[in-house]
């Protein structure tokens, strides 16, 4: 899957609508003239994954008459052949185009509380400076689904990954301050631990954390909560601020 903004595609029209139009005496090599515009659909082409219009015929030559004219001096203008060629292989192509992209669907994103483009491809903006980068492989990838899914509204899949992260976070947490390493105990028997240590952390975050896990986790992983957007939204942020909190403190006490 690839992000895609429906921006691409109005360009894309624009430039088809160009090149049919295209007229004799019109500068060849000139920026922004036909040269730039063939060599954008092409882009486009490839881009939009627009794979049995690349393989038309009607592309091949419109490929080959590029680069004939490449081949052109710089001040060279389209002569009568030149602009009807151009125009002739653009209408063909444009039926073939037509024809594939009717076969696209869009998802149209709408704007959530928490900015699109992080919980898209940002996650790490959503969390405190500095914070994300120093997490562990596994909860960052499941942070970063986890965002996806609110964005495409998948909402209790989402939380099933921010709520997966948040496990990593605390195991990787009891790590740290234990000086243990692959800890595979669950939620509840971590926080117990947490909370026995000969220095333990801030109150406020095992109790954070605890909350968590008894409103959100245990209903979660079980069949009792089903989120809706705005229920994935608070679940995240609420995750977020516990995990500022804890790479905070990681950082403090000098073990990060």
């Amino acid at each position: 899957m690839k992000t895609k903004n429906i921006a691409e595609y109005v360009s894309f029209g624009r430039i088809i609508n160009y090149l049919r139009f295209t007229k004799a005496d019109w500068p060849y090599h000139t920026k922004y003239y036909v040269k730039d515009n063939i060599e954008q659909l092409i882009e486009y082409l490839d881009d939009l994954n627009l794979i049995v219009t690349s393989n038309v015929e009607w592309f091949i030559d419109l490929k080959n008459l590029k680069a004939t004219l490449d081949l052109t001096k710089n001040n060279y203008k389209l002569t009568d052949n030149d602009a009807d060629n151009i125009t002739s292989l653009m209408d063909n192509l444009s039926k073939v185009i037509s024809a594939e992209l009717r076969g696209r669907i869009v998802f149209v994103i709408t704007e959530k509380r928490i900015n699109v483009e992080n919980l898209l491809d940002n996650v790490k903006d959503i969390f405190a400076q500095d914070v994300y980068n120093n997490l562990p492989d596994l909860p960052r990838f499941d942070f970063s689904e986890g965002g996806k899914c609110i964005a495409f509204e998948r909402t209790t899949a989402g939380a099933f990954h921010i709520l997966r992260g948040m496990e990593g976070i605390i195991r990787w947490f009891f790590d740290k301050l234990s000086g243990s390493s692959g800890c595979t105990d669950n939620w509840g028997s971590i926080i117990r631990n947490l909370r026995s240590l000969s220095s333990p952390p801030p109150v406020e975050i095992l109790d954070q954390l605890d909350a968590i896990r008894v409103n959100y986790r245990n209903p979660t992983a079980h069949p009792e909560l089903i989120y809706t957007t705005d229920d994935s939204q608070d679940l995240f942020s609420e995750c977020i601020a516990v995990v500022n909190r804890i790479v905070h403190h990681l950082k403090d006490s000098g073990l990060l």
